[in-house]
């Protein structure tokens, strides 16, 4: 995928360096979803930024107690540096993970600008 900039939610204009998405439970061979299951799914997500900073939007993942929503979206967004008064660094990141029912009727620019959070809130600065 192109880098592309992108306006969230707050109005807030960031550029789209990595947008992935991916069906859970498709892989499932043996057994069914449960709790222990999906804190499994969303540890390995995590791990998968190598200890960068990831905020998991949990809020709205679950269709039951057992059930994580079927399709997992990873984003990786860049910025300006965020409270940068010194103008020592060189921008902010910040990796998110969220779970969705559907994917099919918005456009990447519409599914990441429903999101709610407050990217200046949870963004790291870093330096080259």
């Amino acid at each position: 995928m192109n880098y592309r900039e992108i306006k969230l939610a707050n109005g807030k204009i960031v550029t789209l360096e990595r947008f992935k998405m991916e069906f859970i439970y498709d892989g499932i061979l043996v057994g069914k979803p449960s709790k222990v299951m999906n804190d499994r799914i969303i540890s390995d997500a995590i791990k998968k930024f190598n200890q960068n900073k990831v905020l998991v939007l949990i809020d709205d993942a679950y269709v039951s107690e057992e059930l994580l929503k079927p399709i997992m979206f990873t984003a990786e967004f860049t910025s300006q540096p965020i409270n940068d008064n010194e103008g020592i660094f060189d921008g902010s990141y910040l990796n998110i993970i969220w779970f969705s029912n559907d994917f099919k009727t918005s456009s990447i620019d519409k599914i990441i600008a429903n999101l709610k959070f407050e990217y200046d809130n949870e963004a790291l600065n870093f330096q080259f």
